[in-house]
């Protein structure tokens, strides 16, 4: 696909709540829009913003208000800010793309789907966050009945927020992975922020109250990572695991510390982009409301898929990246969108 003239190309900003200064998961969407963005003839922006609610609503609306051109706004649910963002794009005439967190049941009833009472909303690109779970749980559950053939496994969760529709439907697929496991006891669900620091005084105390744990799914990698320091310190023995695919949880996974993460869902923008490119060229997409894959990493995979992910938004790689991105989205919806889907396209491999 040529670039358009630099005058011509629609403009795309993406809003991120950066959760610390230097948030790895904001800015490596960041690399991941300007490299498929450049290939797709789009003009990408990153717009970060502070953890508070108040302060991602704002950076919308300052960015809305501002006099620089705006074509399209790729929206996160975090801190409940999409469903007025929503509203106040369309209202704008912005086109707007819901992407990494669904919204509430609530503010679905009175939103509607894309398309329907807000005619700006053109898709939302959300992954499978239950299925994540389930998934999660069900190879923690494997791993750990392989070392442990006989006799109850002992789970602990940790999600991040009850308020946060992402957590719920991952604790939602560990429910569902436990409930199909008669031989594993789910001791507890706690909510600790998305935070190490809270996650490892929660272990202590979860340990404390309920003895032994084999298994500790956690909702991101950092609420993992927390564990695993509080297990290590204790000199427990816990097998563990989270979501992300941090650089943080890459090296843990390397280390033996994590036993697996599931994650690739950064890479769900360039299908956002892609299918905004289409929108652009006035192809009306089916896949209004895509719902991606979470892939495992573990200590068997993350060879391939580091090196996927080092290689693929490369200067000699970003036009296949891209090629392979509009192949997902030209194609039929029968199979969801992941990472996978694009590390089998590219063939990039040892």
């Amino acid at each position: 696909m040529a670039p358009a003239a630099a005058q011509d190309r629609p403009v795309v900003a993406l809003f991120v709540v950066e959760n610390v200064p230097g948030d790895p998961w904001a800015h490596g969407l960041g690399r991941i829009g300007d490299s498929v963005s450049a290939e797709l003839g789009l003009d990408f922006e990153l717009v970060l913003s502070g953890r508070g609610r108040h302060e991602a609503s704002q950076s919308m609306h300052d960015r809305l208000q501002s006099a620089a051109r705006l074509d399209y706004a790729i929206v996160v649910n975090d801190r409940g800010v999409a469903a007025p963002a929503l509203e106040e794009f369309d209202e704008a005439g912005v086109k707007t793309v819901l992407f990494n967190a669904p919204l509430t049941k609530e503010e679905e009833a009175a939103l509607g789907a894309p398309g329907t009472k807000l005619p700006t909303w053109i898709a939302e690109i959300i992954p499978d966050d239950e299925r994540a779970g389930y998934d999660l749980a069900k190879l923690l559950i494997s791993q750990a009945r392989a070392k442990k053939p006989e006799g109850e496994l002992r789970v602990a969760g940790f999600a991040g927020s009850y308020l946060s529709t992402v957590s719920n439907a991952r604790t939602a697929g560990l429910q569902r992975a436990v409930a199909e496991s008669p031989d594993v006891e789910l001791v507890q669900i706690v909510a600790a922020r998305w935070l190490p620091e809270v996650a490892a005084e929660k272990f202590s105390l979860l340990t404390d109250r309920y003895g032994r744990i084999d298994i500790v799914w956690a909702a991101n990698d950092g609420m993992a990572l927390g564990v695993r320091h509080a297990a290590s310190a204790a000199k427990q023995n816990v097998l563990i695991g989270g979501i992300n695919w941090s650089d943080d949880a890459q090296e843990a996974i390397r280390r033996g510390e994590l036993a697996v993460a599931m994650g690739g869902h950064e890479y769900d923008l360039a299908y956002a982009l892609g299918l905004i490119a289409e929108d652009a060229r006035g192809v009306q997409s089916t896949a209004t409301r895509s719902r991606t894959v979470l892939v495992p990493m573990t200590a068997e995979t993350i060879d391939d898929l580091t090196l996927f992910m080092d290689e693929a938004l490369s200067d000699q790689n970003r036009a296949a990246l891209t090629q392979a991105t509009m192949a997902e989205v030209q194609a039929s919806n029968d199979v969801p969108f992941s990472i996978g889907r694009l590390q089998k396209r590219m063939e990039i491999a040892p």
